[in-house]
């Protein structure tokens, strides 16, 4: 019997394996082509069409309840893009002008002796376009990891994190080289800042900020069964510092509130850490049956603590001993309302507002926010973006796109909350080869603490614009649809 069953479990392997080859090839292809966020970047001539490919394989190869399983963010993502083809559309002259916000443009074409002609809702059809291809990112991401066994789905969470370090240490490599702008891999750049994989050095920290919460996750899987135990906690405390000073060298504010964040949240799974709690030990039934554990559950309660305020400012000595204090001068020193990012929010206010409730059109906001530019702000820099991603996406897309995105935060909080609530051990799969499973309540509570860094980054600031972003916040959003089910 064992024999016949052979051929079946290694044709079974060599599947799984070729399915995660391909997802892992457009994960690195992502990491290497897009970390910026501007359309006329010539990287993304190649990567969307691999993301196209990409989605057309993981199609071919899924089963329907695959999809299924990944129907709610799926649907959303096929809704979004619904929506920006309809904002693509031509209607007649008089609907689009009566459109809110339309009528500046309408009577410069008046004067401009310009004939009525069918225009889409859109201010922006190239921009729109562009939008609307870059989801073939998230959308490929997601079909890749949904055919993808729990094993799979793991790993995949691995190799973001793995390709996520790799760009903090890339950064240094920027950072440190006398000639280190030469290494940007963008046209665009922000010079004399670690960088690592993006254009802009502010995406870089945010994501650097949140992996300083992913290595505490991470943490939590390990027990003294673990495999390779030593080395995995070398990389672990030495990604740890190198992330902490990398939110302060990178001078970015939106990254330094990021990794403060993931400070003080990655005590959540450092304290209930299996390893911390002593299972996977062969000593720790003799304990029990001793005391033993008694005891050492109370030493714990005030050792772990301690030892987490003693790293915490040994690595912040360190900091201020090498004055690597940029970011930090700047979140003090700086006063954001007299900036034009902060000067900006009224008007920005008052488009959302106009724009209502169809919105200007999604990639149109450099365009629609030329109307509404005080003169006072007029310089040879211009914003192609809000710099609040937020109200941006109601600029653009107007109610049907708040609808959308609060329709997934629904879906998400109502998961996420599931996670937090459980009294069963959120690591079931602590000590193995791997340690877990992106259906564990661990790795969902981490997903919800991504989500809502995400989101406070998202109201200063414009990461989820970047491919790289994108299929981050794809692979999060696949945390939240994975459920338990057979390999």
């Amino acid at each position: 019997m064992a024999s016949r069953n052979l051929p079946v479990l290694t044709t079974q392997t060599a599947i799984a394996r070729r399915r995660f080859l391909v997802l892992a090839a457009f994960l690195v292809a992502v990491f290497l082509l897009g970390g910026a966020s501007r359309e006329d970047e010539i990287h993304l001539i190649l990567l969307r069409p691999l993301a196209v490919l990409a989605g057309a394989y993981a199609l071919s190869v899924a089963r329907i309840e695959q999809l299924r399983e990944f129907a709610v963010p799926l649907g959303l993502l096929a809704l979004l893009a619904l929506w920006m083809g309809l904002q693509l559309v031509p209607i007649p002259f008089d609907w689009w002008a009566a459109l809110p916000g339309r009528e500046p443009y309408a009577r410069l074409q008046e004067l401009a002796g310009i004939e009525p002609f069918a225009r889409p809702m859109t201010l922006s059809v190239e921009g729109t376009l562009n939008a609307l291809f870059s989801l073939t990112i998230p959308a490929a991401v997601l079909l890749l990891i949904a055919v993808q066994d729990n094993r799979n789905r793991a790993r995949t969470m691995l190799l973001v994190g793995a390709l996520s370090l790799l760009s903090i240490l890339y950064g240094f490599v920027q950072y440190a080289l006398p000639s280190g702008d030469s290494l940007h891999l963008y046209r665009i750049s922000s010079g004399g800042f670690p960088v690592g994989l993006f254009a802009n050095r502010n995406h870089n920290a945010v994501m650097g900020g949140m992996m300083l919460l992913g290595l505490a996750w991470y943490f939590g899987t390990l027990t003294r069964r673990s495999p390779w135990l030593a080395l995995k906690l070398a990389v672990i405390a030495g990604f740890t510092v190198i992330l902490f000073l990398h939110g302060f060298i990178a001078a970015s504010r939106a990254g330094l509130v990021i990794t403060g964040v993931s400070v003080i949240a990655s005590f959540l799974f450092v304290k209930d850490s299996a390893l911390l709690r002593g299972e996977g030990s062969s000593r720790s039934k003799s304990k029990s049956k001793s005391g033993g554990a008694q005891l050492g559950t109370q030493w714990r309660k005030y050792l772990v603590p301690a030892g987490y305020v003693a790293g915490l400012v040994l690595i912040l000595g360190v900091i201020f001993a090498t004055q690597q204090t940029q970011a930090l001068d700047r979140l003090i020193e700086g006063d954001p309302l007299q900036e034009n990012r902060g000067r900006v929010l009224p008007v920005l206010i008052e488009m959302a507002r106009a724009m209502l409730p169809w919105g200007s059109g999604f990639g149109s906001f450099e365009f629609a926010f030329r109307a509404y530019e005080p003169v006072e702000m007029l310089q040879p820099k211009y914003f192609n973006e809000a710099h609040n991603d937020l109200l941006q996406w109601v600029i653009e897309g107007g109610i049907p796109a708040v609808l959308i995105a609060g329709a997934l935060a629904v879906w998400m909080i109502v998961r996420g909350l599931a996670a937090f609530r459980t009294s069963t051990n959120p690591y079931p799969q602590a000590g193995g080869s791997l340690g877990f499973r992106m259906s564990d309540a661990a790795t969902k509570r981490l997903a919800v603490l991504f989500v809502m860094q995400l989101v406070l980054a998202s109201a200063v600031d414009y990461p989820l614009r970047t491919p790289i972003m994108m299929a981050l916040l794809a692979v999060i959003v696949a945390v939240f649809a994975s459920g338990e089910k057979r390999s």
